[in-house]
């Protein structure tokens, strides 16, 4: 039961109970005297039942529809303003409200005039979430009457202008989650219908795991459906949407397009996005790839899990492409390929393939160093021009030949001068050597995937082949001139495939306009992607980029710690990143709570208190820290290949939460964590803590009441606090050479 409880707490996140997404609300003027307080609608606001929303971007321009409904939980009539923050430059068109059969007339307010409202709904609230937009203009209507126990349907249709930014255009729909005690589930439904003059190339949410359903060159359909308290935005006390896109220029290469964030302090962080040429593109050309599917058939893969690798196999063969050229080898104590080199795809021959995979029977030993030595050789006789992948399946460890693992690495390695291909290993089970089959994947710049007793190795396999069926360059390298980049993650760059996107973070020096080449190999010859782009001198408006990166590093640095050993370098990269982004695991938990015990960092201002505080969860993460350096196999060696890979392949910005269940599953512990503006801020008691204040040495502090008058003064003389206060009513943070402690009566 330990580990089963291991490989379910490395995914936990939790949720904050309460939260309704919504970008408008409705405010109660004020509590009817007939009705008693206890009846009133919890926080002076209505229930959001459902939230839909629409958008056509034609290009740049994109008309958004937002239908909202409300509901009156009370059996009493009620009255108020709906209130709905406007980005700049939104031109509204249609708000649509039925009051008593007539439409309802809004009011649009400039920033000026929005922000003394937005101001007064904080204080009537006493919820500091609607900060954020007090720079943005705002819609206002008189709502009235609001029935009991019944729903009020407000729909409003704007027009913007997108931003682009080096060809980037983003499209943005602002979301607040309004912490509405009681309320039901909130569901956000969203839909974008985008249509391009020029064929469409990168598509891209770096908040949300969309949906994406291109429908030809011009055209996609992009789907969200959200519930609430599920945030998986990585703006922290907001879950806004963020979808970027960009067009082909030149449909016979793949399209580059950058985003930078830089805030004039350190080096800049950078994002590109690598698209091969637009889907049923006449001059798109798929390489010839030779594929070496090896097949352990050991006696540990009797029963079903050879028939899943069977009927998997099965499946693989059956799509490959006519300008492929393939091979079959089995191994168990000895080794045997089907032919006696990879051949060209004919009829003839898959029949073959299938014919020699129904006959396969699970007996013997497991003699890994000779199958991949053997497929090595046979990439090498291959002549099809293009790229070569060996596709390894085994459900156990070395038992026959050369059975050391460091050794096993070290022959592959030196293999490598005359095989440059990709050798992708999947675990079968749990008796396997997962520090093995990685080192194996990272040595060939490929990956490893591991599928446990209870999931499908047939689905996982075949889902995997079709990622990779249509290679599109092959060896790609990455330079740029006229500034330098480095530490990029991945760091080895992954082939790039139909279908797909390659996308690089990573960190770079100097600024102004500069040319990327992305090199790499296509059909039988070397193709050149070279791209003039702008590195921002100072751009803050993508701080995504910045923690993606974190995330990526963070992921990467674990995985060399558990594949290469752990030293104090990695150690305290792992810490500062974790720290300054807001990176939560059980691993990075260690590593913080350790090194704060090591600097007596006073209780008030540790990043994990509840950790350091609580035995039972500094024991839990101790140990997961252990095991993921020491474990080589079982469920435990799965989970921390699963845990750094999920980090380091990560392409959505999470707001991040950690709990950890006892055997009740019920947490014991939780910390949370808020990244807004910039800024990672960590739940410490009722307070929200700056990670950057930690850092500092006796810095003056200064203590102001929430909702005060000098609160607000602080906001209109400081605009770039907004959303550090939208974070909470109790919050503490950096602002310039001094540390702002915002005191609230009570806990948001």
């Amino acid at each position: 039961m330990r580990s089963l409880r291991t490989l379910t707490a490395f995914g936990l996140l939790l949720l904050l109970a309460g939260h309704v997404f919504g970008q408008g609300l409705i405010i109660i003027d004020g509590p009817d005297t007939m009705l008693p307080r206890e009846h009133w609608p919890r926080r002076g606001c209505l229930e959001l039942r459902r939230h839909q929303v629409q958008v056509e971007i034609h290009d740049q321009v994109a008309s958004t529809t937002v239908e909202h409904v409300f509901y009156n939980p009370t059996s009493r009539q009620l009255e108020g303003h709906f209130v709905f923050p406007l980005l700049p430059g939104a031109q509204i068109d249609q708000v649509l409200m039925d009051v008593n059969g007539e439409q309802v007339e809004a009011e649009l307010l400039e920033a000026g005039k929005a922000r003394r409202i937005y101001e007064d709904i904080v204080r009537q609230l006493r919820d500091p979430a609607l900060l954020e937009y007090c720079d943005d203009g705002l819609i206002r209507a008189r709502v009235f009457p609001i029935e009991p126990n019944s729903e009020k349907r407000i729909t409003i249709t704007y027009t913007q202008l997108l931003p682009a930014d080096n060809d980037l255009i983003s499209y943005e729909y602002p979301l607040t989650e309004h912490r509405v005690e009681g309320a039901p589930v909130t569901k956000l439904v969203m839909k974008i219908d985008l249509q391009t003059t020029e064929p469409l190339a990168t598509i891209y949410s770096p908040t949300h795991e969309m949906e994406i359903q291109r429908k030809g060159k011009h055209r996609a359909v992009v789907g969200l459906e959200q519930t609430g308290g599920s945030n998986t935005s990585g703006g922290g006390g907001t879950s806004g949407v963020q979808l970027l896109f960009a067009c082909q220029r030149d449909q016979d290469k793949p399209a580059l397009k950058l985003m930078t964030y830089n805030d004039g302090r350190e080096d800049g962080y950078f994002m590109l996005l690598a698209s091969p040429p637009a889907p049923e593109g006449d001059h798109a050309e798929t390489l010839p790839k030779t594929v070496l599917f090896v097949l352990d058939t050991s006696g540990s893969m009797a029963g079903e899990k050879l028939a899943q690798a069977k009927r998997a196999l099965r499946y693989c063969l059956n799509i490959l492409n006519d300008n492929d050229t393939f091979q079959l080898i089995r191994f168990a104590t000895d080794v045997e390929p089907l032919f006696d080199s990879p051949v060209a795809v004919t009829d003839k021959r898959r029949k073959q393939a299938q014919e020699f995979v129904d006959d396969l029977k699970a007996v013997g030993g497991t003699a890994i160093d000779d199958a991949l030595a053997e497929a090595i050789q046979q990439a090498q006789y291959s002549d099809a021009g293009g790229a070569d992948y060996i596709v390894f399946l085994t459900d156990g460890r070395p038992t026959v030949g050369q059975t050391d693992p460091d050794q096993i690495v070290k022959a592959i390695a030196k293999r490598q001068d005359n095989f440059r291909g990709r050798i992708f290993c999947f675990g079968i089970g749990t008796d396997i050597n997962t520090k093995l089959l990685d080192r194996i994947t990272q040595t060939t710049r490929a990956a490893s995937q591991y599928v446990l007793p209870e999931e499908d190795l047939e689905l996982k396999l075949s889902n995997f082949y079709a990622k990779i069926d249509q290679p599109v360059l092959a060896d790609p390298v990455l330079e740029a001139d006229g500034v330098k980049i480095s530490q990029w993650q991945p760091r080895d760059l992954p082939d790039l495939f139909r279908g797909e996107q390659m996308i690089v973070f990573g960190r770079y020096r100097g600024d102004g306009d500069a040319t990327l080449t992305l090199t790499g190999q296509q059909v039988d010859q070397t193709i050149v992607c070279e791209q003039t782009v702008k590195f921002a001198e100072k751009n803050m408006r993508h701080d995504f980029i910045p923690r993606m990166w974190a995330t990526r590093r963070v992921g990467f640095l674990l995985d060399e710690i558990r594949l290469h050993g752990e030293s104090k370098e990695l150690k305290d990269e792992v810490v500062t990143l974790a720290r300054k982004f807001g990176i939560l695991t059980p691993y990075t938990s260690y590593l913080i709570v350790e090194d704060e015990r090591q600097r007596a960092v006073p209780v008030a201002q540790q990043t994990l208190p509840r950790i350091s505080q609580d035995d039972t969860f500094r024991e839990f993460v101790t140990e997961e820290y252990s095991q993921m350096k020491m474990a080589d196999t079982g469920r435990m060696g799965i989970a921390a290949n699963r845990q750094n890979d999920m980090l380091s392949r990560a392409h959505v910005a999470q707001a991040t939460s950690m709990a950890v269940a006892s055997g009740s599953a019920k947490p014991q512990a939780a910390m949370a964590t808020q990244v807004v503006n910039g800024r990672a801020f960590v739940r410490n008691g009722k307070q929200w803590i700056d990670s950057n204040v930690q850092q500092l040495k006796d810095p003056p502090m200064r203590q102001i009441n929430f909702a005060s008058d000098d609160y607000f003064a602080l906001l209109r003389d400081h605009p770039e606090t907004a959303q550090w206060l939208s974070v909470g009513r109790n919050v503490v943070f950096q602002l310039g050479d001094e540390v702002i402690e915002i005191v609230s009566g009570s806990d948001d």
